[in-house]
């Protein structure tokens, strides 16, 4: 029983947590207890054991180990001993996954380590048919996976996942058309390649118009803001383009092309305060880019924070060697310069120095928040440990 709450309290950490890469190793002590345990019923070692597969598929030295593991799994599902008696105690109160799923989950990982022919035939003995057509689009079996496909659409001809993989196999598209038409036009991935495909031949009109109906049907598509911004502004919709691009930086803010063409699009519109801060993100991620740090450098002259210009100016010639420069930029940064020498009311200085100030006090604020935030999780952390030792 207690090792039956170890892996409950394992699935409910695996469920807590996002898929950050640390996920496996905060729920790999839960199993590996009861996979040092002498004594164990069958079916606790076996969820023990596809969790610790789970685990070692993520590593590249371990990945055969977790491969073997689950075959071994699968091949016991017919093994006739354990008895069917030994087998049910405990079966309810364990999370275990279904045979199907077990399969599925194999033949995906056989995928991932390129044993693409290994995972056809699970797929196959399973009736699993998409991952089948994958795999023999992935063998370059398309006309094998075209006959299937169509095998299938006979069984259900209003099935727009068909329709898209038969579009794939054979590069036909009449076939993304159609999965819109039995799909009521609510289809997403028959959008977004219609979209691409109207890219290709450069349609921007149409690519747009796609991308634009895609997203909103499925908005956290993660590629799909970027390209939909791209093919809004091929087409001359700069409005909604700059409201994609934004959409992007909110869904994946690692996006440092995203953060750019933001600020693109805010210089043109003379905005340039908000162009500001989409550099100050996008150099974050682009860092080894010059054309994004001489940006930032006029964009800040622009704005009058002129010592962060400068900086930003120095950056462009460390990264070229001194090829490049901004000469406009340079030259209002000397006249800044003389001002500051002559002894003027630099009223310019004390403003920016504020600015500087209460940009410092609102990252001290976000540390103290941050800080904060993983004093509780270690507060939690360490009760619920006091708990198990309980």
């Amino acid at each position: 029983a207690h090792q039956a709450l170890v892996l409950a309290t394992a699935v409910t950490v695996r469920k807590s947590m996002a898929d950050d890469g640390t996920r496996s190793w905060s729920v790999a002590p839960y199993h590996e207890c009861v996979q040092t345990q002498r004594r164990s019923r069958p079916v606790l070692r076996a969820a023990a054991a596809v969790l610790s597969a789970r685990h070692e598929r993520e590593r590249a030295r371990t990945r055969e180990r977790a491969l073997l593991v689950m075959e071994d799994l699968v091949k016991s599902l017919e093994s006739p001993a354990p008895s069917a008696a030994a087998r049910i105690r405990y079966a309810y109160s364990t999370w275990f996954p279904p045979g199907a799923m077990l399969r599925k989950e194999l033949g995906d990982h056989l995928v991932s380590l390129g044993m693409v022919g290994a995972a056809l035939e699970l797929f196959e003995e399973i009736e699993l048919w998409d991952s089948l057509i994958v795999c023999l689009t992935l063998l370059g079996k398309k006309q094998a996976a075209a006959d299937t496909i169509r095998r299938r659409l006979e069984v259900d001809p209003t099935d727009p996942k068909l329709w898209c993989a038969l579009g794939d196999a054979l590069d036909l598209e009449e076939h993304f058309i159609k999965a819109l038409e039995v799909s009521e036009g609510k289809n997403a991935r028959a959008m977004r390649s219609l979209a691409r495909r109207a890219a290709l031949r450069e349609d921007w009109k149409s690519a747009a118009e796609y991308w634009s109906k895609a997203m909103k049907t499925n908005p956290l598509f993660p590629d799909g803001w970027f390209s939909c911004g791209y093919a809004l502004l091929k087409a001359d919709r700069e409005e909604e383009a700059l409201g994609a691009f934004v959409r992007c930086t909110q869904v994946d803010p690692e996006n440092g092309q995203a953060w750019n063409n933001v600020a693109a699009l805010n210089i043109r519109r003379q905005k340039f305060a908000a162009a500001h801060v989409a550099l100050r993100e996008a150099v974050k991620q682009v860092a080894t880019s010059w054309q994004t740090w001489e940006n930032l450098a006029m964009v800040s002259a622009k704005i009058g924070r002129f010592q962060q210009s400068a900086r930003a100016l120095v950056k462009v010639m460390d990264l070229t060697g001194g090829a490049k420069l901004h000469v406009a930029t340079l030259s209002t940064l000397v006249e800044r310069c003389k001002e500051a020498r002559s002894g003027k009311d630099l009223d310019w200085l004390r403003k920016e120095a504020d600015a500087e100030a209460a940009e410092a006090k609102d990252e001290q604020k976000k540390l103290a928040v941050l800080g904060g935030i993983a004093d509780l999780a270690l507060n939690a952390a360490d009760g619920g440990d006091d708990d198990d030792d309980d």
